[in-house]
């Protein structure tokens, strides 16, 4: 039975429930002097007398006590009512961002942008205080009716300097919105928070979240080592600029991640601001030079302040101040033979070209002969052993299971393409036996991919069999679809036929196991969908019951177990509620499962039950009902 909505909470006033949380339930509440009305979030009963859970419900009250930022919701009060922990903080008007992707499925990826620019705004102020969130997901940003988020919930938030509530190796936060360090169990950092911003990025544009599985083990398994298609992937109009945003928050190794919260915001705004599309940018290698002109050398000759004169026996050569030679002629007027100037200056420049061509003697020893044959060689052999050789086919299957174990995903296809297909293509006598179990496996992920994918900009018409390349893949995509739009009943009963149908055909064995398979994830689906209503159900019973209204009460317990008798969990649970509100309930009908129309105790000894062919005989005195019997139909 729920717990009664109580009238008072400290100095408020309790208007009405909002909602229940992972430690408590939220009302709304006016404080009885200022009016003022608030949220008020109260640690459950279960939770109230538990020392581990209060401190971390403190610690919450502690980190919303440092915050007065516009992007994270306000604390106002604090206190303890009859031994049960609360907090007064601000009420917003609105939703939650986990209702608007309820609702839209999708949104554009400049409003998530605009989303996550909010977000990293309150995720600084909480980073410079020492709070790292660790637990960011849509149902903890409100979204008000101006398109402002605020952030909530540090329930399992962490303080830089206190200390830790939780051992070495614990995980807290949701599984898919989790860093893989805090998969791993190490310790949060800011990183850690940026991690789940890109999570968010991913699941506001494409629509879903990038890692999914069949158990809370199996989604922390792949947060730590699985792939993931890229948003481009499932968005294809998407820039690549916003992609590549999107993958580097999501880097396995913290340290590739984005530094901050700011240095993040301010990508974001950068990216916000551009509008046309991303180019590539041309790099500066260097300036340009202005060309030096080269001109001729010219050669002046040294001056002198006076003329030498040689007297030989019969001539005399003067140099004089013009810078030439003079040569005195003899008596005969002959000039003497011998080089001049011209011919000196000849000389002196080919010396100095021979000076400046004359190479290093380190360099020319490298330019001997046998030196560069030796190097010649070790370039040769370096090349040879960085050559990509050929891998031998007990690698290639090694590195294809290697792949298959990191999980469902892009790596299935990287395992065939890479590895199973070039290792049958080399010796299919040796590994066809065990190579075809795994293609098989790959061959059924890439179908349930493609049909969950559909056909893109394309609307799902269930009666135009051109969109796909055989009808049970139309009936499968059809299914899924479904399946998404909350039809379990509809879409169980197109896979259960098309499975029978296929049972017949030996030529599409891959079909009828993605079929099987397909049924299998929705039977746990029904499951989960149905104990969850059964659950709701019984809580009205308990209502009804306790309020007097024991007519309605017995109806509305008889009416579940009439739709969910099929299921053994669903039945435990009502018949567990029988017992309980009706403990005088005649052992016969407890053991046979026979729920009469009219109430138990008014039942006549001897009434034909509504079950058909069984027929109460009359009751015997016992001790009390029996609990151990097995409820059966």
């Amino acid at each position: 039975m729920s717990a009664p909505l109580p009238t008072r909470i400290g100095p408020y006033e309790v208007l009405h429930i909002l909602g229940t949380g992972g430690m408590g339930q939220v009302y709304l509440g006016q404080h009885s002097e200022t009016g003022q009305q608030v949220a008020i979030k109260v640690l459950s009963t279960g939770l109230a007398h538990q020392s581990g859970f209060v401190d971390r419900f403190r610690r919450e009250v502690e980190a919303m006590e440092k915050f007065t930022h516009p992007g994270i919701v306000r604390l106002y009060d604090s206190g303890i009512d009859h031994d049960f922990p609360w907090f007064a903080m601000e009420y917003i008007e609105g939703e939650t961002l986990l209702a608007r992707l309820r609702r839209e499925r999708r949104l554009p990826w400049r409003t998530a942008f605009d989303y996550a620019a909010q977000i990293c705004r309150a995720l600084k102020a909480a980073h410079d205080h020492g709070v790292i969130h660790r637990d960011l997901k849509p149902s903890n940003l409100l979204v008000d009716r101006l398109g402002h988020l605020r952030l909530t919930d540090f329930g399992v938030a962490q303080l830089f300097d206190a200390e830790r509530l939780t051992l070495t190796g614990g995980v807290i936060g949701t599984a898919e919105y989790m860093s893989p360090e805090q998969a791993e169990g190490k310790r949060a950092t800011k990183q850690s928070d940026l991690y789940s911003v890109g999570i968010l990025l991913y699941v506001m544009i494409t629509g879903r979240p990038p890692f999914q599985g069949k158990s809370t083990v199996d989604v922390l398994h792949k947060q730590r080592f699985g792939l993931y298609d890229k948003a481009r992937v499932v968005v294809p109009e998407l820039p690549p600029r916003v992609d590549d945003t999107i993958n580097r928050l999501l880097e396995k190794e913290p340290q590739k991640r984005f530094p901050d919260a700011y240095v993040l915001l301010r990508h974001i705004e950068q990216v916000l601001q551009r509008k046309a599309p991303d180019l590539r940018e041309g790099l500066t290698l260097g300036e340009e030079r202005e060309d030096v002109p080269v001109g001729s050398t010219t050669i002046i000759p040294a001056a002198h302040d006076s003329s030498t004169t040689y007297d030989g026996p019969r001539s005399g050569r003067t140099i004089g101040d013009n810078g030439e030679t003079s040569v005195d002629s003899d008596d005969s007027g002959h000039a003497p033979d011998g080089p001049g100037m011209g011919t000196l200056m000849k000389g002196l420049m080919r010396a100095e070209l021979e000076s400046q061509n004359r190479q290093h003697p380190i360099l020319e020893w490298i330019s001997s002969g046998p030196v560069l044959a030796l190097l010649l060689g070790g370039l040769l052999w370096g090349m040879w052993r960085l050559w990509p050789r050929t891998p031998s086919e007990e690698e290639l299957f090694a590195r294809g299971q290697h792949l298959m174990e990191q999980g469902e995903g892009l790596n299935y296809l990287q395992a065939r393409r890479e590895a199973f297909e070039p290792l049958l293509a080399r010796n299919p006598k040796r590994w066809s036996s065990s190579v075809k179990p795994l293609l098989d496996e790959i061959e059924i992920y890439e179908v349930t991919r493609k049909a969950k994918l559909g056909p893109r900009k394309k609307s799902l018409d269930e009666h135009n069999p051109t969109l796909y390349d055989s009808e049970p893949r139309r009936l499968i995509h059809w299914a899924t679809a479904l399946r998404k739009e909350g039809n379990l009943i509809r879409s169980r009963q197109i896979l259960t036929d098309l499975r029978n149908v296929l049972a017949a055909d030996p030529e599409q064995p891959e079909l009828r196991q993605l079929t099987e398979r397909l049924l299998k994830e929705l039977e746990a689906d029904l499951g989960e969908s149905a104990r969850q209503f059964v659950c709701h159900g019984l809580d009205r019973v308990r209502t009804l019951r306790t309020g007097g209204d024991e007519h309605q009460a017995w109806l509305v317990l008889r009416s579940l177990f009439e739709l969910y008798q099929q299921d053994p969990a669903c039945r435990i649970l009502i018949t567990g509620c029988r017992r309980e509100l009706w403990p005088d309930s005649r052992p016969e009908e407890l053991e046979l499962n026979v729920w009469p129309e009219k109430l138990p105790c008014s039942l006549p000894e001897g009434v034909t039950p509504n079950s058909p062919g069984k027929t109460l005989p009359p009751a015997e005195k016992t001790d009390g009902p029996d609990d151990t019997a097995d409820p059966q139909n």
